[in-house]
């Protein structure tokens, strides 16, 4: 479809010819910085929105006196992978059942000393990592928050139950830590 647009070449910007002149007929004593463009619009190409979308482009060609609408296919992005999210997992975790009624209790009630020094090596690696001190794949000591995770299980089997540790393993998915971290080494 090809229609027109009158450019003002003071101002840089195009207006609706038929804003000026609805019938399409010939504009009579147009001003000298007005210009008459040719304006083609293309059709949209047709495209899958699953994988793919559409992005409107415009260009301008002032010694033909044309400007070309359109939109082009694109591909979609991948998606982002949300990061994780320690402040969202060590909340979460403070408030738990597994926290409140398995890991307060074995603290209080004259926990090894072994648990009570890898809770503290956890809340040290949990609060760096809430920090941005350490973030896996980073030269600072990205393995600290799971070497804290490995030996506070190790220190707390006897402590903790199965549903204990589910309940561990769901606040890891919903924070988004389980795709780096893990409750235990892999055999």
């Amino acid at each position: 479809m090809t229609t027109r647009l009158l450019y003002n070449q003071a101002l840089d910007t195009f207006t609706s010819y038929e804003a000026v002149r609805p019938d399409g007929g010939q504009i009579v004593g147009l001003a000298p910085e007005f210009l008459i463009y040719d304006l083609e619009v293309s059709p949209a190409g047709s495209y899958d929105p699953a994988t793919e979308y559409l992005e409107p482009f415009e260009t301008i060609n002032h010694e033909e006196r044309r400007v070309t609408r359109g939109s082009k296919v694109l591909m979609l992005p991948e998606p982002m992978v949300p990061g994780a999210d320690f402040e969202g997992f060590y909340a979460d975790l403070l408030g738990s059942n597994v926290y409140q009624q398995t890991i307060v209790p074995a603290l209080r009630l004259g926990a090894t000393p072994q648990l009570i020094s890898f809770m503290s090596i956890f809340r040290f690696a949990i609060e760096d990592a809430m920090n941005g001190r350490i973030q896996p794949n980073q030269p600072a000591n990205p393995n600290s928050l799971q070497t804290a995770l490995w030996l506070l299980m190790e220190a707390a089997q006897g402590v903790l139950t199965l549903d204990d540790l589910q309940e561990l393993q769901t606040l890891m998915d919903l924070n988004n830590l389980s795709t780096t971290y893990f409750l235990k080494p892999s055999p």
